[in-house]
């Protein structure tokens, strides 16, 4: 779900800039007007969203041109996406606009726009949504869902990790925090979960349908992506990658325990020439620290051989027979990950929380994600970014995940979707 943030900004001067300042809003930096004063409440769009047709229309955001050729409108293009922007040397994460520009909705701005309210709509009236390429919303629209009765109990989807910098304040006081590379792969899931399976035998059937007997329940192996529970064989389950066979390799003589789940990130390739994930272009910043550290192109292989994919475990869960879930602690998914002879996501360090700590959380994990000079190479291959980190946040209340990616990699991402052929992995899968 993407939404819009109330949010209040501070700004200082952009040096050598009479019309532009920057800003700083729930720990993103945005370019702003000088109109926009220190301390006013706005609405925050993240870069990687998209306005609404309504939005953008009652606000003249869309650029075009009038019968003479001049520009007229904003500086939106007609897909209205909240893009990265690199203006001066500074990365702009998202779009800043007055509380007042969702007048025309009826709301009563001055109760309902309260700081942290979020939405994607308001009186009935559309807002704003994740954006998504045309190819993106194809391939969604395409994918084999393949489901057969009981797989859902035990085989549950990892939640959707929400940004550190919208839930800082949610984080129980209570936890241990651990830090751990986000790998850009493609999510996958395997278990060995009990499921029900109807009988086959005339007589039994009958009992099962009209004297509603039990049906027989036995352990299975189950693999998935993110959204999707697969079929059995590699060589019949198609997605938007062509074929599945790269997630069954990867996953091959893993032995779980009954009712164990991994889940897990794949990186590196499909196969020979096809990587899991779209190559980012360099060039588009204009860097030329980052070209010449990166050069043209960033592969995200993670050190495997071309046409090869690795598997990273992130979370391992026990389920009962009754379908209740247990997550392993960190120790115990490193310890599980050894015997299995699995690699774990790297850990970057670990602390416990108090309110010192708390204070300082977004400053602590921008240095890790963004450096000193706002380019951090992967730890497993320096050939390329490291896209992020997961916080693992462990308390008595349970376990929670908390990603940040690092500004250059959200900015190369953005850029890359700006193709309209291109397929958002993530969300496709």
């Amino acid at each position: 779900m993407y939404t819009a943030i109330v949010g209040r900004i501070h700004t200082r001067p952009l040096e050598g800039s009479d019309n532009i300042q920057i800003g700083n809003i729930l720990g993103y930096t945005v370019i702003v007007g000088k109109d926009t004063r220190d301390g006013e409440l706005v609405l925050f769009f993240e870069a990687g969203g998209q306005l609404s047709s309504e939005y953008a229309d009652k606000n003249n955001l869309v650029s075009r041109k009038d019968d003479q050729g001049n520009r007229i409108g904003g500086f939106f293009a007609e897909n209205r996406k909240v893009s990265h922007l690199k203006l001066r040397g500074v990365l702009s994460e998202g779009y800043v606009a007055p509380l007042n520009s969702v007048g025309y909705t009826g709301v009563d701005i001055t109760k309902i726009l309260v700081e942290g309210y979020e939405f994607d709509a308001l009186n009935s009236h559309p807002i704003s949504n994740r954006y998504e390429t045309e190819a993106t919303k194809r391939a969604s629209a395409n994918r084999q869902v393949v489901r057969r009765p009981g797989e859902m109990k035990g085989f549950l989807k990892q939640p959707d990790i929400p940004q550190l910098r919208h839930v800082i304040n949610t984080i129980p006081d209570d936890g241990v925090l651990y830090f751990t590379a986000k790998h850009h792969g493609t999510s996958g899931r395997l278990s060995r979960v009990l499921v029900e399976k109807p009988s086959t035998v005339w007589w039994r059937k009958l009992a099962e349908k009209y004297l509603h007997f039990p049906l027989k329940r036995e352990y299975v192996y189950l693999n998935g992506s993110k959204n999707v529970i697969l079929e059995g064989r590699s060589d019949s389950s198609k997605d938007f990658y062509g074929t599945d066979a790269f997630r069954f390799n990867a996953t091959k003589n893993i032995i779980l325990r009954k009712g164990e789940t991994l889940y897990f990130e794949l990186t590196g390739w499909v196969e020979k020439g096809k990587p899991i994930m779209s190559p980012q272009d360099t060039t588009s910043l204009k860097d030329k620290k980052v070209s010449a550290r990166f050069g043209p192109k960033i592969t995200y292989s993670y050190g495997q051989e071309e046409g090869t994919c690795g598997l990273w475990v992130y979370r391992i869960t026990m389920t009962d027979e009754d379908g209740r879930q247990t997550d392993l602690s960190w120790q115990q998914v490193k310890e599980r990950c050894q015997q299995l002879g699995l690699r774990h996501v790297p850990e970057l360090g670990s602390i416990i929380l108090n309110a010192e700590v708390k204070n300082t959380l977004l400053e602590r994990v921008d240095l890790l994600v963004n450096g000193i000079d706002g380019i951090v190479p992967s730890k497993v291959d320096s050939r390329h970014l490291e896209e992020g980190i997961v916080i693992r946040c462990e308390s008595t209340g349970g376990t929670l995940w908390i990603k940040q990616k690092s500004t250059l990699f959200y900015f190369l991402e953005g850029v890359v979707k700006d193709d309209p052929t291109v397929i958002d992995m993530e969300e496709s899968s």
